[in-house]
């Protein structure tokens, strides 16, 4: 969505304001080894001095770059922003699609222009984050994440609180399967060798 233009291009104007979600640093293999995605531009030469975005990027006023600290590969090149003019807000559990999500919430445009005319703080960006609470997205991942590290309780208390508070197609479904699950295993006959 452009975080690497934005970030890599700032060096052609020294001073510049850059907000960057999720962004690439590069995709030049040497330096990003952990990189699998964007295969079709490995090839290309990152060479010049647009190339390496968390460089080009030092000489701006301002960096600050939104991403999930969850999402691997993000917060390797996100790492790479090592310049004392980088803010780095994390998102946590919103994925690499964070832009997105940010505009569902209705958090993208006053993020980008808080960050943008200097007003944004972190502080103030996590308070507003905390809607996340109420967003789909984020819940089912919340749920998804605490099943897929073998916390069925976990998920089960998340599953209770958001259906407390509506209908969701994907956590109701997650749930069933683990009352259907707990059924099972409260019905599974006991053999002779366990004791």
């Amino acid at each position: 969505m452009g975080g690497y233009a934005a970030a890599a291009f700032s060096a052609a104007w020294p001073g510049a304001d850059v907000v960057a979600i999720s962004p690439q640093s590069t995709l030049d293999k040497v330096l990003v080894p952990f990189e699998t995605r964007y295969r079709a531009a490995w090839g290309l030469d990152f060479s010049g001095p647009y190339g390496d975005a968390a460089q080009a990027s030092a000489s701006a006023r301002r960096v600050t770059i939104l991403y999930d600290p969850y999402e691997r590969l993000d917060t390797g090149h996100v790492a790479r922003f090592a310049a004392p003019n980088v803010v780095r807000l994390r998102c946590p559990l919103m994925g690499h699609r964070l832009g997105s999500s940010l505009s569902q919430m209705g958090l993208l445009t006053p993020t980008i222009l808080g960050a943008l005319s200097g007003n944004l703080t972190p502080a103030e960006f996590y308070r507003a984050l905390r809607v996340r609470h109420r967003f789909p997205r984020y819940q089912r991942e919340l749920f998804h994440r605490a099943l897929a590290r073998g916390r069925p309780d976990l998920a089960r208390r998340v599953g209770r609180w958001v259906l407390a508070r509506g209908d969701h197609r994907a956590i109701r479904r997650g749930m069933a399967q683990l009352e259907a699950d707990d059924r099972r295993h409260q019905t599974r006959p006991v053999s002779q060798f366990e004791g």
